[in-house]
């Protein structure tokens, strides 16, 4: 299947979209506040001092695989942060992430344990799940990352993000390839800070509780 970003979207209105519960008024932000965010330059620094476009891919989409789901339930039903040395949500997994990469790099000599999960990023929730998904991670996203890079200056649309998708399925199932999205979209922030450009073209791609 081939998506152009508009083909996309409108496939996720067919699947999802539901009157009754919101309204879409795609005119409702003016053409020129469209506009300003299309052309919005920013950057963040390539992560633990990585120089090369691969390895920065690969980092995100190692982060990525395992970037949901910080809470769970507690016997009485009530939701708990997931918190970790002192960090909240998506801070503490990433401090593990940063953690575990600086100890044992981008290709792991070992599958990693339950065990492991626990050291790097303590009690958060679903960890046989995650250890799953980040040893499919570390297994695949290095081939992956290089062909992404590859094809980087043609620049990155939803159908990269689907190919992320079907290459590391563990991680990246959502049908609106939110997280797959997300981690070329903070690839190509993290490669601008060393000095190249990527054009990307996405769809929204972060969600809250």
């Amino acid at each position: 299947m081939t998506y152009s970003k508009e083909a996309f979207l409108e496939h996720l209105k067919i699947q999802w979209y539901r009157p009754e519960l919101v309204r879409y008024v795609p005119d409702a932000l003016p053409a020129s506040a469209l506009a300003a965010l299309a052309n919005e330059q920013s950057s963040q620094d390539a992560p633990l001092g990585f120089t090369g476009p691969t390895a920065i891919v690969q980092y995100y989409l190692v982060l990525n695989s395992i970037n949901h789901q910080f809470w769970s339930l507690n016997e009485e039903g009530a939701m708990v942060r997931y918190v970790h040395d002192g960090r909240v949500g998506a801070l503490a997994l990433r401090a593990g992430i940063d953690r575990l990469v600086a100890e044992r790099g981008l290709e792991l000599a070992s599958p990693l344990t339950v065990q492991d999960i626990a050291y790097y990023f303590g009690d958060i929730p679903e960890p046989q799940v995650r250890c799953r998904i980040l040893n499919q991670a570390f297994a695949k996203s290095g081939e992956l990352a290089h062909a992404l890079v590859a094809d980087m200056q043609d620049g990155w649309t939803v159908m990269e993000a689907l190919s992320i998708a079907q290459a590391l399925p563990l991680g990246y199932t959502d049908e609106a390839l939110k997280k797959a999205q997300l981690a070329l979209y903070m690839s190509s922030q993290s490669l601008r800070s060393i000095g190249i450009e990527v054009p990307v073209e996405f769809t929204v791609f972060a969600d809250y509780q």
